[in-house]
């Protein structure tokens, strides 16, 4: 039977398609509707509306609608959560695009001593925090293989409660209109600065606990340091020189610039590449997209344009998945798999609840 006639009327089923199209056009709908609906409330007392899509992702998660069976089998089956998860992770690579183009450079700059103390700082302190939770979760919560040497599970849970949650937190400071502020250009710098570092190190923590030598952080750190110098010393004048000879950047009757086909086409290019070959290195694919964001042209308002093409289906369409397809991954993780030892072992999370917080706030 051909694969478009398997549908509600000829099967009954109507995600009954081979291409899980069907599933995954209605898994978004659902989210789209949850996260406006539940943003509403929100928006009333001044939340972001990100914290209404982790709302969202509880309620469909296994801790609300996903303990109903046929709601958890049918909308979302573990197995049908790689497409779903893939479109969320492009939708985060073209926001932290967004944010590069937001940024001022010339402030970034002005501010990098800043930048940089706040983000050893922010790093330092949970992680050294991290050291009594790390102590409670080694020696109360059992493991289901052989148990690591401490220093090395120490390291994981120190990274663990340092890392930023970059694409949130740049989320929030869009919503609020800080992102262009000199705080805000602070802030996600340090950000940018705590997440590498958090990826490089994780890289190492996780050499010294399998076979490959710790050598291969060094492979990571040089590979990341090698591309951003290439990035701006080449790929920025290349990108310039290219905006250059098509020069089709003119404001139409609204003052919005407006940039040609060949542009638009190179700069998804280029941020796609970007974010393959950071993804290759062992670092996150946001940072290739962040970075390319960085070192696009600003000149004849450039980056001001590619903005207004992309900014509302990026925001409005994209980003609800991300955090909402996290959390149900997540819980499904938790929930299906380890409910039976969270709470056979609730004590010991209790005791351990207030250190993760101090972490956190660290």
């Amino acid at each position: 039977m051909d694969d478009h006639a398997q549908g509600f009327i000829t099967t009954g089923n109507a995600f009954n398609d081979p291409s899980g199209l069907a599933l995954l056009l209605m898994q978004i709908l659902i989210i789209l509707i949850t996260c406006r609906i539940i943003s509403i409330p929100f928006s009333y007392i001044h939340q972001p509306s990100v914290i209404a899509e982790v709302v969202g992702g509880i309620l469909l998660g296994p801790t609300a609608l996903g303990r109903w069976s046929w709601f958890r089998n049918t909308i979302f089956p573990p197995v049908s959560m790689g497409p779903l998860k893939a479109l969320a992770d492009l939708g985060l690579v073209l926001f932290m695009l967004l944010i590069g183009l937001e940024m001022d450079l010339i402030m970034v700059k002005k501010n990098a001593k800043n930048s940089f103390i706040i983000s050893v700082v922010g790093f330092a302190a949970p992680f050294a925090l991290s050291v009594g939770v790390s102590f409670f979760l080694y020696n109360f919560i059992p493991f289901k293989e052989v148990k690591p040497e401490f220093y090395k599970f120490l390291l994981f849970i120190g990274v663990a409660m340092s890392v930023t949650a970059l694409p949130v937190l740049a989320r929030i400071l869009t919503e609020k209109k800080l992102a262009q502020s000199r705080i805000g250009v602070i802030i996600l710098s340090a950000a940018s600065v705590d997440d590498a570092m958090c990826w490089i190190l994780l890289a190492l923590i996780i050499a010294l606990i399998g076979s490959t030598g710790p050598i291969i952080s060094l492979y990571i750190f040089l590979s990341t340091f090698a591309f951003v110098l290439v990035m701006f010393l080449v790929v920025s004048p290349l990108m310039l020189k290219l905006l250059r000879h098509f020069d089709q950047v003119n404001p139409n009757s609204d003052g919005v610039a407006q940039i040609s086909q060949p542009m638009v086409v190179a700069a998804f290019l280029l941020t796609i590449s970007t974010s393959f070959i950071t993804n290759s290195i062992g670092i996150h694919t946001i940072f290739g997209g962040f970075v390319t964001g960085l070192i696009l042209p600003r000149e004849n308002g450039f980056a001001v344009a590619l903005t207004h093409r992309i900014e509302d289906f990026v925001s409005l369409i994209l980003l609800p998945l991300v955090i909402k397809t996290l959390i149900i991954i997540v819980f499904h993780c938790i929930w299906f798999k380890d409910r039976y030892r969270i709470f056979k072992h609730g004590n010991s999370l209790g005791s351990i609840f207030p250190g993760v917080c101090c972490c956190r706030n660290g």
